[in-house]
């Protein structure tokens, strides 16, 4: 409706695109994006969407059915594997009436599974209910997994499939979105701020370094706190070329802004993914976020970026370490605090064997009490992959508890480990 019409607002995000399905490995969510930048543009130029109680009158209903042939047919007690009854009919259907109910269009199968004859043992179900019963074959329409082909029937037969161009809606989106920015007076809640987070989210299929054009327009999105969510950025940082301390310092600011730090750590944990070395030199703001172990436990990314400083990082990372030995992090703030010494772990990984002066130290706080479970359960062969990189001998290394095979074996596996290159996925 009109965004002047009177009534209960709602938001909306679309997920209803039927179409021939053209799917890119490489960006698997174009159409749902596009689909959903076009209800957000319609919003943003004059139109409202209203929440009614009143019962719509249908043109046409469109029912699909999957269950029981007959709806009030009692189902019947106990389990059926060693039954020698059929089973009760099941129908599925895809039906297609106009307003006056006449049946335009409909397929349906049925099916009943009887015993098989003559009589063999057979099995059903998955890992999580797998059991012995009598072998059953199905009795009734089409082949054994037949399946009535809803979405062709739809889009052969009817015209609800309406595709989106999806350039256009990208276009379309920037320009929106450009003018949001451009308007001090267009206040939070409008839906155009969120036209931010579908066209970061478009560059993931881009293989090009960021335009200057479409740089500049990143910069404005990290500056205006009208843009919410951080969703996409992720997508769009993996683009950008060059030097990255204006977009690391507005990132900083926004997360050290941000009442919620959880809330808000991706707006500084996607840019880990800027190119290897953008983080050699610390920005005061980023300082300020590693000083104080509630603020940096949730900013796992820029910790583990830390390890391109080389060793001037390790007084940082041993810090950071000594203070995660002792933290509480509340009751449910364990796995948090566990991922944030998972990114100091990182962090001296890529330094490599330069903080070997560091190891010493390192064994004492994993062996503290506020270190020891993470690392004994939940992390074992990865510190001590760390340890051998910093010169521990492997001999020296026992097996954790609860993994199997030998010792031997065990450190075999950490030696190689510690021996490839580092990888910012892996490590």
């Amino acid at each position: 409706m009109p965004d002047s019409t009177p009534g209960k607002r709602s938001t909306v995000i679309g997920h209803g695109l039927l179409e021939e399905r053209r799917y890119d490995a490489s960006d698997p969510l174009a159409p749902q994006r596009a689909l959903e930048a076009e209800w957000n543009l319609m919003m943003s130029e004059g139109k409202a969407l209203l929440q009614s109680d009143d019962a719509p009158e249908p043109g046409f209903t469109i029912a699909i059915e999957d269950g029981p042939a007959v709806p009030d047919a009692k189902p019947r007690s106990g389990r059926v594997d060693w039954s020698l009854e059929p089973s009760a009919p099941h129908r599925k259907a895809l039906t297609i009436t106009d307003a006056g109910e006449q049946v335009l269009l409909r397929q349906s199968i049925l099916s009943i599974f009887a015993p098989a004859a003559p009589l063999l043992i057979g099995t059903s179900g998955g890992i999580e209910n797998f059991r012995f019963g009598w072998a059953r074959r199905r009795l009734g329409d089409g082949r054994m997994y037949a399946e009535v082909p809803v979405n062709r029937l739809l889009l052969d037969h009817t015209s609800v499939s309406r595709g989106v161009n999806m350039e256009a809606a990208k276009t379309r989106t920037r320009e929106e979105l450009a003018r949001a920015l451009d308007d001090p007076r267009k206040p939070v809640r409008n839906p155009a701020f969120a036209l931010a987070n579908q066209w970061m989210d478009s560059f993931r299929a881009n293989d090009q370094p960021l335009g200057e054009s479409d740089r500049r327009l990143l910069v404005r999105i990290l500056e205006d706190p009208r843009v919410r969510s951080s969703d996409g950025l992720w997508a769009i940082i993996k683009q950008v070329d060059g030097d990255s301390a204006d977009l690391r310092r507005l990132a900083a600011r926004r997360y050290l802004a941000a009442t919620d730090k959880k809330e808000a750590r991706h707006w500084i944990n996607a840019l880990a993914g800027l190119p290897a070395g953008a983080y050699a030199d610390p920005l005061p703001e980023e300082r300020a976020i590693l000083a104080d172990p509630a603020v940096s436990r949730f900013a796992t990314g820029l910790i583990k970026r830390q390890g391109e400083r080389g060793v001037d990082a390790v007084p940082d990372l041993l810090r950071l370490l000594r203070e995660y030995s002792v933290y509480d992090p509340g009751k449910y703030g364990f796995s948090d605090l566990t991922a944030a010494t998972d990114a100091v772990r990182s962090g001296f990984r890529r330094i490599g064997p330069a903080a070997s002066f560091a190891r010493l130290e390192i064994e004492q706080l994993l062996a503290s009490p506020g270190l020891e479970y993470r690392y004994k359960t939940l992390g074992q062969e990865e510190w001590d992959t760390l340890l051998v990189v910093l010169g521990k001998p492997v001999e020296t290394l026992a097996k954790p508890e609860n993994r199997s095979g030998t010792d031997a074996r065990y450190r075999e596996r950490v030696a190689q480990r510690a021996a490839r290159p580092y990888d910012p996925r892996r490590d």
